[in-house]
């Protein structure tokens, strides 16, 4: 159980916005020389996730066939299916997405140009698109069955 603010998990912003604080004092004591690109990713990956999150919900919801509302709170039901393979294979895709737009604002000379590959925009659209695909298996994942039981 996490920190709610007004019924609201709070727990991933809290714990994304302090790894980009420790990773801003790694850079600011010159420990070492990331591009703010790559200090604000994961605060920025977790924001762009839940902002893909909350519109691929719109829009599949927005398409389905609702008869009738669900006997069940939604939050309830979302809350379980976070255990969903679809959601963090989702996540995981948005995260290399969001590694390859740090990677081609501010290449990294890391890893003799292993991290390069990752800035390419075939690459970037491939991650991009199976996020999305993802979340739609997600959201169908949980709303499907519901609206074939009405």
């Amino acid at each position: 159980m996490g920190a709610n603010v007004n019924g609201i998990d709070t727990t991933g912003l809290y714990l994304f916005a302090s790894v980009s604080l420790l990773m801003a004092l790694v850079k600011l004591i010159g420990a070492h020389d990331w591009s703010w690109w790559r200090v604000g990713l994961p605060l920025g990956m977790y924001v762009g996730f839940n902002v893909a999150h909350i519109g691929t919900g719109f829009i599949y919801l927005s398409r389905a066939d609702i008869g009738q509302r669900p006997p069940q709170e939604e939050a309830a039901l979302l809350r379980q299916h976070h255990r969903t393979p679809y959601f963090w294979l989702a996540f995981v895709h948005f995260a290399l997405f969001a590694l390859g737009v740090t990677e081609l604002t501010a290449p990294s000379e890391s890893l003799n140009g292993f991290w390069s590959a990752f800035g390419n925009v075939g690459v970037m659209t491939a991650y991009g698109s199976l996020a999305v695909v993802n979340l739609f298996l997600y959201w169908s994942s949980i709303f499907g069955r519901l609206l074939s039981d009405s």
